[in-house]
């Protein structure tokens, strides 16, 4: 099970999870010398990214005792609170947890979600996030 927490303190528990990577790159900086010929100074890590497949089903599973925003509902109701849920992460750096898979990524940036969702018993859906390297500045006055 994987678990979106938002800034403000909602939580969002995912069905089941189907597929989930992680993504790892570098840029490889490339600069031309005389006659134009690629040479190869350094690489620029890239943001991690998470892709993962997952369902939204319209009966609930158990959590556990966690309160989340599809708690008490059913039916289409919980297809639209997902779908709201994720729109207003979208911004928002949120944390995502598996605890059952040891995976803890924090500070994540949603990057692909689905607009519209079908109706249906399990909506499946992929979810991608960036993992953006931050950085403290602080200024000195002299």
């Amino acid at each position: 099970m994987i678990r979106i927490y938002h800034p403000d303190g909602r939580v969002l528990v995912l069905d089941v999870v189907t597929g989930l990577q992680v993504g790892r790159s570098v840029t490889v900086a490339q600069h031309p010398v005389e006659r134009g010929a690629p040479v190869v100074d350094h690489v620029e890590p890239q943001n991690d990214t998470i892709t993962f497949t997952a369902k939204i089903t319209e009966s609930p599973v158990d959590p556990g005792n966690m309160i989340h925003v599809l708690e008490d509902l059913t039916g289409p109701d919980r297809i639209q609170a997902t779908a709201d849920f994720l729109r207003d992460c979208v911004g928002e750096l949120v944390d995502v947890i598996s605890p059952e898979r040891g995976l803890t990524f924090e500070d994540c940036l949603l990057v692909t979600y689905p607009h519209e969702f079908s109706i249906v018993r399990a909506s499946p859906f992929t979810l991608q996030f960036v993992i953006p390297r931050l950085v403290d500045t602080e200024f000195a006055s002299i």
